[in-house]
């Protein structure tokens, strides 16, 4: 009798769903927002094109334009005072105030241990293996800095349906951090962070301590 065939997908496998971690921290304070476990994720990146027409063409060149990042969000409705939570404020209307609305840092974590540095017939470009073939990466984090919240959507059904909601808004940056890499904020990697605090939070690094934080940047991990 002649034993089981083992069979290894990971060269064809794709990242699925149960690989990812998102989650939603204040900008300033670091502190976590919406806790809770999201159930959709989407990331658009969007280079505006202008259209450019010389006298006597019919025909524009298009050139880049405006570099726009939007994301959406989707959960269950977990607390009622969202507005708070999303707006700093419990109520909104002509006779209140209009006062600047937070900004978000979104984290998206990926770990697919089972895939990552494995796989062949991908695009020239990935780092190869000793041993000529080419490898993935399906470990790292995605970080949205600066996010906005443009709109809030929520939506419920008599009977046992979830009360849904969704946050879709812009960013002003997006990150990737390959293996848990920290950066500071001009974009460079430094290997340094505070291990006395919540490592998903931005940290400040005091002035000269800490590889490349010369002038105290904050660290985002």
């Amino acid at each position: 009798m002649t034993g089981r065939i083992i069979t290894n997908n990971a060269s064809l496998d794709p990242i699925q769903g149960f690989h990812l971690n998102v989650y939603m921290n204040d900008q300033a304070s670091g502190n976590p927002v919406l806790v809770g476990g999201f159930t959709s994720f989407q990331k658009t990146m969007r280079n505006a094109t202008e259209a450019y027409m010389p006298f006597g063409r019919k025909h524009a060149r298009l050139l880049d334009g405006e570099f726009q990042y939007g994301w959406v969000l989707e959960r269950g409705l977990l607390d009622i005072g969202i507005l708070k939570d999303i707006f700093g404020v419990d109520s909104v209307g002509p006779e209140f105030s209009a006062e600047p609305t937070p900004r978000f840092t979104i984290t998206v974590e990926i770990n697919a241990p089972e895939l990552h540095e494995k796989g062949i017939n991908f695009p020239i470009g990935k780092k190869n293996t000793d041993d000529g073939s080419q490898k993935r990466s399906a470990k790292g984090k995605y970080q949205l800095i600066f996010a906005k919240i443009d709109s809030v959507t929520l939506g419920a059904m008599a009977g046992r349906s979830v009360v849904a909601t969704r946050f879709e808004g812009l960013c002003e940056s997006i990150r990737f951090m390959p293996n848990d890499a920290t950066f500071d904020n001009s974009g460079k990697r430094v290997t340094s962070f505070n291990t006395l605090t919540d490592p998903k939070s931005p940290i400040k690094v005091s002035p000269g301590t800490g590889e490349g934080n010369k002038g105290g940047d904050y660290l985002y991990r």
